[in-house]
């Protein structure tokens, strides 16, 4: 695979050297990189050892999506309309990838004690980057891509198919230039702090945006109406790429001769080529001092306590009932507030709240009294108690870091019983994530039930900490912040989700039967359950727990 990609990377070589590359400088990187890849297993094949099996797995999984996005070629007769729709969904899935995915790859300095002491160019440095990006962002987009170049040859001709083939690599280089443009202006106006924050936000948004629009979109389209859709090209057409690359593919199509259809291939030629020497040429200048500043650490600053802050300590005093619990309470606040990836990692659950909540509401948006008349004589409160599971989602990422060999910290402390830290930055997270989605919740559904539904929705939030705490003590044994978290995919995962469904589904039940009884008997039950969950943190404080260092 690697020979392929630098196969096909010299078919290149005097373009790129017309940019002032030196293609030796970049032939070399790109080829250290690659073999270091194949060496070292991607995180979801870990179990496996094999990268080659990864990649395979990849290709399957992408190939079976792209089956059901092929279809639209048969729902849709008109050649134009529906590659440019399957171009569009290209753009987003390969644009949202190299966000969501890709952007450490772009800006890791990892090599930067090797690469930047050495005449490197920033132009250099920054295609070494792309290609390499561009390596992974292909096999999704070919694996998406495969049924429907298959489909377009058998329908429209071999060379209709062949042009595909083509119009999809260049949609994946287009894809990649159109990120690291947006990257280079950004990094030109803000700092290097803020910088990192606005793409961290920025990746949340794609999580989330992607997400609601498989749920809602589905339920928007009608399919009838596509399928009697016309396409007419206006000024604008000659401004969306995805036009331009369908055009590219109808120039196969035997028959056609169309002089709009030739200008809009022409401009996707001419936007792939001129976009490639804004990017490289002209914005890749300062990219290696932009690597650099990635690789310096951020010192701490001292900060006056905000008034927030001053709230969470004076809740840890009442809440924690030791100075260690307590320790891992401030850590726990102070690493979740710090740490992007976290952020990433845990945030978009929180936009996942209102999307669930539109598609399995489904109100009518035309007349909401109704939908609330409705709602209110049903007994759908008890999927707002579901949806306050979503703020424990930042308790599954509590184990892991970017720097595990730091836990050496912990072994240093005098400090025999180690789940006081867990026990304090458990709470940390119910009291700063939990707390306020729950309260989000309950104030609509108090809203639309009455005040009656106060002690139902205070029973569920008790049911859902003592689950969370249950499948903490099951299946987490490390303290937070000491694990790698490249360790985290290893199919646990998926299991732990299943688990929290299944509980939550249990919880839920067990929320409805308590609707059947007085509220004295729920204030009953809710005292027992606060004392099975007081039980579990004790359980969870005396607990012995690995330090992999």
């Amino acid at each position: 695979m690697v020979k392929f990609v630098l196969f096909i990377v010299r078919l290149f070589k005097k373009p790129i050297e017309w940019w002032g590359i030196s293609f030796h400088h970049l032939e070399t990187i790109l080829k250290t990189k690659l073999e270091l890849d194949m060496r070292r297993p991607l995180s979801s094949g870990q179990a496996t050892g094999k990268k080659s099996r990864t990649i395979m797995t990849q290709i399957l999984v992408f190939g079976l999506i792209g089956i059901f996005t092929g279809l639209i070629f048969l729902n849709i007769d008109n050649l134009l309309l529906s590659t440019t729709f399957f171009f569009a969904f290209l753009f987003v899935m390969l644009i949202s990838s190299l966000i969501s995915e890709y952007t450490s790859v772009l800006f890791d300095s990892r090599d930067n004690d090797i690469l930047l002491v050495r005449p490197l160019c920033s132009r250099t440095l920054l295609l070494s980057r792309i290609i390499h990006i561009q390596y992974y962002t292909g096999i999704i987009a070919f694996s998406l891509s495969l049924f429907s170049i298959i489909f377009l040859a058998f329908k429209y001709g071999i060379l209709c198919g062949l042009l595909f083939l083509i119009a999809v690599g260049m949609c994946n280089w287009i894809s990649i230039l159109i990120t690291i443009f947006f990257y280079m202006i950004l990094s030109r106006f803000v700092s290097n702090e803020k910088f990192k924050d606005i793409i961290t936000y920025v990746q949340i948004f794609i999580a989330i945006a992607i997400f609601g629009g498989y749920q809602l979109v589905p339920r928007l389209v009608d399919i009838d109406a596509i399928n009697q859709m016309s396409m007419s090209i206006e000024w604008y057409s000659y401004l969306i790429p995805p036009i331009w690359l369908a055009a590219i593919v109808k120039l196969g199509y035997a028959g056609i001769f169309d002089p709009q259809i030739y200008l809009l291939a022409a401009m996707g030629l001419a936007g792939t080529i001129t976009g490639a020497v804004i990017v490289i040429r002209f914005l890749s200048k300062g990219y290696g001092h932009i690597l650099s500043e990635e690789s310096v650490e951020d010192s701490a600053p001292v900060e006056k306590k905000t008034f927030n802050e001053k709230i969470r300590h004076f809740f840890s005093g009442i809440i924690c009932k030791t100075r260690m619990e307590k320790s891992g309470w401030d850590l726990a606040m102070r690493f979740t507030k710090r740490d992007r990836k976290f952020k990433a990692a845990v945030y978009p659950s929180f936009g996942f709240v209102l999307i669930f909540a539109v598609v399995m509401l489904k109100p009518d948006l035309n007349n909401m009294q109704e939908t609330l008349d409705k709602l209110s004589d049903s007994s759908r409160y008890l999927f707002f108690v579901f949806l306050g599971y979503f703020g424990t989602t930042g308790i599954h990422q509590l184990p892991f870091t970017d720097k595990p060999e730091a836990s050496w910290i912990y072994k240093a402390l005098p400090v025999k019983q180690h789940g006081h830290i867990l026990s304090g930055a458990l709470k940390a997270i119910f009291f700063k994530l939990f707390l306020p989605i729950y309260i989000i919740v309950t104030i609509p559904a108090i809203y639309i039930w009455g005040i009656s539904v106060l002690p139902k929705m205070f029973i569920g939030a008790l049911l859902i900490i003592m689950i969370t705490l249950l499948l903490v003590y099951v299946s987490n044994k490390s303290i937070p912040f000491t694990q790698a978290r490249q360790m985290q995919q290893k199919g646990t995962n998926v299991l732990k989700m299943f688990l929290g469904i299944f509980a939550m589904g249990l919880a839920v039940g067990l929320v409805y039967l308590s609707s059947l009884l007085d509220n004295v008997y729920i204030v009953f039950c809710s005292g027992l359950v606060i004392i099975a969950n007081m039980l579990i943190f004790s359980s969870i404080r005396k607990r012995k727990y690995e330090i992999m260092i």
